[in-house]
């Protein structure tokens, strides 16, 4: 890669109600030590839109300057409608990894810099890793959460198994999740079942455990598993 164009990163973020978090994700992704352009989505019911943008301007009015940050705001729809609401083949064109970052986990400094590093070295399409433990209220706990709702069938397409936080897309995958069917389950569910069913779409896991799954009650797909 060294007389090749650096990597070209963008990181999505889809947030709801969630204004204090959203700062801290905009934060990390900011500090990272590589550059990274971030997108956001700050969604809300309709009839909010107009008053949620008002209050988040304020909010994010010191980090919506930030560079390569740019924050888009609209209804909610769904997982997946949410995360593709502000972001297209144009946009797309201008980058070669699509990462999707929450906004309520720890990706520490590096994180970007590691993902870059293992995409150059292994060509992935789509990947991902696992959880460096997880923050469950006041407790950093060990256990590794590898996956959240991986089938049988996942098994057999050869889909890896990694917290969806850590999704990273090369811009062939990003490009075709854009035509997925919106079915209304999560993002990360319909993204890795049409990837997986696409000839020569290459899935890796990650080593680098650079990540913390963050437990709370607004975890729709995880609150019931654990201590609150």
């Amino acid at each position: 890669m060294s007389n090749q164009e650096p990597v070209r990163v963008l990181a999505a973020t889809s947030s709801r109600n969630r204004p204090l978090l959203l700062r801290h994700c905009i934060m990390q992704i900011a500090y990272q030590s590589y550059p990274t352009d971030h997108a956001i989505y700050v969604n809300s019911l309709k009839e909010e839109v107009a008053r949620v943008r008002r209050d988040y301007e304020k909010i994010l009015s010191d980090l919506s300057k930030l560079p390569g940050v740019r924050i888009t705001y609209g209804p909610h729809t769904s997982s997946q409608g949410n995360y593709l609401a502000h972001i297209d083949a144009e946009l797309l064109k201008h980058y070669d990894l699509l990462l999707k970052i929450d906004d309520d986990d720890i990706y520490f400094k590096n994180y970007v810099e590691e993902v870059v590093k293992d995409f150059e070295e292994r060509r992935w399409d789509y990947s991902g890793s696992p959880s460096d433990g997880y923050l469950n209220g006041a407790d950093l706990l060990p256990h590794q959460l590898k996956s959240l709702g991986l089938t049988e069938e996942d098994h057999q397409l050869g889909i890896p198994e990694i917290m969806p936080p850590t999704i990273a897309l090369s811009r062939k995958a990003a490009l075709a999740i854009l035509e997925v069917e919106d079915t209304g389950v999560s993002d990360d569910f319909l993204w890795r079942r049409h990837l997986g069913k696409i000839p020569g779409m290459k899935m890796c896991v990650r080593p680098q455990r650079n990540f913390i799954y963050n437990i709370h009650g607004g975890n729709i797909s995880t609150r019931s598993l654990f201590k609150p």
